[in-house]
């Protein structure tokens, strides 16, 4: 965990009183996963050796759609801050900075990363050595509670660039899987070669054809390998505030208009949270030389996402990066069109794979590698 600066949290962590009560036993509050309850695995293998000072900057990443309850339109924003660290922060061993709500959802920067609070999705990402899925137990549990069920569920991440670090159950994707698959029946897949930079995603579709459903789409940008004096604006400098670097690097002005929620780390990295109606945005910054790293997300829904990367990559100049767009209720028209420019000026394509599958809805996977031309 990285010392935050600038934004503490200072949140109402009372409990909401318009939330129902409930209770959590011991073990579910507490389940972790024992190594030796899984079979023995390859190891993942390392990009970095460790040394004495490094951070795992890329994410594990949960969603999970729930199905609607008519009678509770608030869904799990009933819950209130100090419940949500309680009882899925806590377990997934991360903390709440800060917080910004608008009228579509809830937004929490954390210590290790973001979490997003629709009404019946959640998204949950953190980096460093969390255990993001042992928060698992808990989620289904409140969910439960509310009388809703699990609708869609995607798991991914990046490689690790130090697995041995990594606490059980995330030793390696396939104890991912087998964890997951304690709850959920899912798919897992693997983009890209396994001697480079890949991304491990697995699926669980419980839902149905909605012929209402819009199109829903998620961009990650993994950036590596990062230029030294891009990254230098990230490390905490007297005179500078959160918000100053914020407008000069020009993440602002990736997605304009975007309220932002900032933070800057001691003695280095940066997150911040965006919203923009029903849109969120997230970057992470890992600036160390030995590991440095930028990851980019947003649920942004356009006809092209060539001008939001180009933006993104203007911003952070990585010397080699990774694009996953995942798009939910693909329409017929718009299979086969490109969803960005995959000729990238200054980067050399140098992996690509699309996907297309489901039954009663259609999703696509599109991922790309893409290395600088620079010597």
């Amino acid at each position: 965990m990285r010392e935050s600066v600038d934004t503490p949290f200072s949140g109402d962590f009372r409990d909401n009183p318009q939330t129902p009560s409930f209770s959590l036993s011991t073990s579910q509050q507490n389940l972790n996963s024992s190594s030796s309850s899984f079979p023995e695995q390859a190891p993942e293998q390392s990009v970095h050796s460790p040394g004495p000072c490094f951070f795992e900057g890329p994410e594990k990443r949960l969603e999970i759609d729930f199905k609607p309850v008519f009678a509770n339109t608030l869904g799990f924003r009933i819950y209130s801050a100090k419940q949500l660290q309680k009882f899925i922060l806590d377990p997934a061993k991360c903390t709440i900075i800060s917080q910004m709500s608008n009228q579509h959802f809830d937004s929490y920067v954390l210590s290790e990363s973001s979490l997003f609070v629709y009404p019946f999705k959640i998204i949950l990402k953190t980096c460093g050595t969390t255990t993001l899925l042992a928060a698992l137990p808990n989620l289904l549990q409140l969910a439960s509670q509310m009388g809703s069920s699990v609708e869609f569920v995607t798991y991914s991440r990046k490689n690790y660039n130090f697995p041995q670090s990594q606490p059980s159950p995330h030793s390696g994707f396939q104890e991912e899987v087998r964890y997951l698959n304690m709850f959920f029946e899912g798919t897992p897949f693997i983009f890209g070669p396994m001697t480079s930079d890949h991304w491990f995603l697995y699926v669980a579709d419980y839902s149905q054809n909605d012929p209402l459903a819009r199109t829903e789409y998620t961009l990650e940008i993994m950036m590596s390998d990062l230029d030294p004096e891009c990254m230098k604006q990230f490390y905490k400098q007297e005179g500078t505030s959160v918000k100053q670097t914020t407008i000069n690097s020009g993440i602002s002005s990736i997605i304009p208009e975007t309220k932002i929620d900032d933070c800057q780390f001691e003695p280095c990295g940066y997150s911040m949270n965006g919203q923009l109606h029903e849109v969120y945005s997230t970057i992470h910054i890992t600036p160390e030389p030995q590991c440095s790293y930028v990851s980019y997300e947003t649920n942004l829904s356009v006809k092209s996402f060539t001008e939001v990367i180009s933006r993104a990559l203007q911003t952070f100049r990585p010397g080699r990066f990774s694009v996953a767009l995942f798009v939910e209720n693909s329409q017929p028209e718009d299979l086969g069109k490109l969803p960005w420019n995959f000729a990238i000026p200054g980067f050399k394509l140098a992996h690509k794979q699309e996907i297309v599958f489901g039954d009663d809805i259609t999703y696509s996977i599109f991922y790309c590698n893409y290395k600088t031309l620079q010597a």
